[in-house]
């Protein structure tokens, strides 16, 4: 019983950010591309990712990977992760993407590009006066086997 109990109360969130997990965004595109099959419309033309990665730390050793760092790191991609929260409040999947990124996937309206902007305006005030997130809307392949290529691309970066 205990470890059903803890096995049910697993969610698909990385628990130091709260972002979705990569397997979890993957799902969700997973989903959209099977409802491609009942709709007239291709996900390609109604979806998009929008993508926000960390600036580089000027003063932090790449190769230092003190648990400070990491920490560090952790809470600002989790400030981006809000940010996008507060853009993206609806039924958007917000994930993260690694240790520097994160990912949303949208419905494509013509407030999209307006909610970018936002974003990046909002990305701009967590960095401290530093160097802000870049921000980008990235398109969608054809079919679900290459959007899953995408993403594994987007993370690996």
């Amino acid at each position: 019983d205990t470890t059903l109990a803890y096995l049910h109360q697993l969610a698909c969130e990385d628990p130091m950010t709260g972002l979705a997990s990569l397997a979890h965004v993957r799902s969700r595109l997973s989903e959209l591309y099977r409802g491609e099959l009942r709709l007239a419309t291709r996900v390609r033309d109604t979806h998009a990712l929008v993508v926000a990665e960390l600036p580089q730390d000027r003063h932090v050793d790449p190769t230092d990977q003190r648990a400070k760092h990491v920490l560090t790191r952790a809470m600002r991609l989790s400030s981006l992760g809000d940010a996008a929260r507060t853009v993206f409040a609806g039924t958007e999947t917000i994930g993260k993407l690694g240790p520097e990124r994160i990912v949303v996937v949208v419905e494509r309206d013509d407030r999209l590009g307006q909610r970018v902007a936002l974003l990046r305006r909002m990305a701009r005030t967590l960095q401290g006066g530093g160097e802000s997130a870049r921000v980008w809307i990235e398109g969608l392949p054809g079919t679900d086997a290459t959007a899953a290529l995408l993403l594994d691309e987007l993370a690996r970066s």
